[in-house]
C-alpha cells in the first residue's frame, strides 16, 4: 500500500509540473501522459514474474511427455526436475527489465510532449517526469535488493 501511494504521488508531482510548464490542466495532463507508464507496467511484469515462467516453462515441456496423465513418459521427459536459475543471474534480469521500462516510459513521454507542444516547453514539460522516473528506478531497486 505504501508503494502504490509514492507511486501515485510521484506521478502526481510529475503531472502536476507538467501541467504548469504547459498550460495543461491536472486531468489532461495526466491523461496525456498515461501511456508513458505502460512500459513501466511491461518492465515490473517481466521482473516480477521471470522466475516463475522459466519454472512454468520447464513443468510445461515435462508435462507434455505425459498429455493425458495416464503414465506415460514420452521422450523422457517425466522424470525431469525444474533446473533452478542462478539469483544473480534472475537479479540481473530483474534490474535490467525495471530499467529499460524506465527508458522507455521516459522515451514515451518525451515522444507525447515533443509531440504537443514546441521543442522549448516540450524540454521543460519533462524535468519532472524524468527526475519520477529515476525516483521510480531507484524505489525499484531499493525493493529489489530489500525484499
Amino acid at each position: 500500500l505504501a508503494s502504490i501511494l509514492v507511486v501515485a504521488l510521484l506521478y502526481g508531482y510529475g503531472v502536476w509540473w507538467t501541467a504548469r510548464v504547459t498550460e495543461l490542466d491536472r486531468g489532461e495532463a495526466a491523461l496525456a501522459f498515461a501511456p508513458s507508464l505502460v512500459p513501466i507496467v511491461f518492465g515490473y511484469t517481466v521482473a516480477h514474474y521471470f522466475q516463475l515462467f522459466v519454472d512454468n516453462i520447464q513443468v510445461f515441456v515435462f508435462r507434455l511427455a505425459d498429455p493425458f496423465g495416464w503414465g506415460w513418459n514420452l521422450g523422457g521427459l517425466a522424470d525431469n526436475a525444474v533446473w533452478q536459475i542462478d539469483p544473480d543471474v534472475t537479479a540481473w534480469v530483474q534490474v535490467a527489465a525495471m530499467l529499460v521500462g524506465h527508458v522507455g516510459a521516459v522515451t514515451v513521454a518525451h515522444d507525447i510532449a515533443v509531440e504537443r507542444f514546441t521543442a522549448k516547453v516540450a524540454t521543460r514539460s519533462q524535468l519532472a517526469m524524468v527526475f519520477v522516473m529515476i525516483a521510480y528506478s531507484a524505489l525499484g531497486l531499493w525493493l529489489l535488493l530489500t525484499a
